[in-house]
């Protein structure tokens, strides 16, 4: 996915997925609003918008029968998130932005490129990776544990 970034914004257009980039710290703003803050200031240098939904296999135990299955967890992240974090571009070659939510128990990491360009930056997701805590009963129900075999 590319996002273009540019000091001069089309009128009445608007991406689905907009960024700014630069910092560290954040904060999830509106539904679906996330931004990216330069360490020790209020400047904006990350600012996302945008909804995931996800699908999740596991393998689950059936307590009574004592047989293993294959669970699917759907699931979606929330508008608001609890925690928004990140680094800028001046902090590091690397820049990326991190969500969680539910008590912790997911996190959702994202890692930008940027490429010039002769009318701005153009900015790639370079990686995008969920990590969840099948610790979770709530989420994970029935998990199948190592010790379970």
């Amino acid at each position: 996915m590319n996002v273009f970034c540019s000091a001069e914004k089309q009128k009445g257009k608007e991406n689905a997925f907009d960024v700014i980039l630069e910092g560290h710290h954040g904060k999830s703003e509106a539904p679906g609003n996330f931004s990216v803050f330069v360490r020790n200031s209020t400047q904006v240098c990350i600012k996302a918008r945008f909804t995931m939904t996800f699908d999740i296999e596991y393998f689950a135990r059936k307590p009574i029968e004592n047989r293993d299955y294959i669970e699917l967890k759907k699931g979606s992240m929330p508008p608001i998130v609890s925690v928004v974090g990140g680094t800028c571009m001046k902090e590091t070659d690397t820049p990326y932005m991190y969500l969680q939510w539910d008590h912790g128990y997911y996190t959702l990491n994202i890692t930008f490129h940027t490429h010039r360009h002769e009318t701005g930056d153009l900015w790639d997701i370079h990686e995008v990776e969920m990590i969840y805590d099948m610790n979770n009963t709530r989420e994970f129900p029935f998990v199948a544990k190592a010790a379970d075999s």
